[in-house]
């Protein structure tokens, strides 16, 4: 799964929080800085493909935890 986590404090600008990045599929943990004026999250799945499904797999995020300090 190719994926990217962006924020936004208005919903109209938004900034990479965890640049384009590779999962294996299996639990992935992100721990981005500078997260403290950040109001919307938006993650988006630019590819879902495997060498068993060239054409894609459905994707599903099961827990998103987001905490502040």
């Amino acid at each position: 799964v190719i994926y990217q986590i962006e924020a936004s404090q208005d919903g109209k600008v938004w900034t990479p929080m965890v640049p384009r990045k590779t999962s294996d599929g299996n639990r992935s943990e992100d721990h981005p800085a500078g997260a403290a004026d950040v109001r919307f999250l938006r993650t988006t799945i630019f590819s879902a493909a495997s060498k068993y499904q060239p054409q894609g797999e459905w994707v599903a995020i099961m827990e998103q935890k987001i905490e502040t300090e």
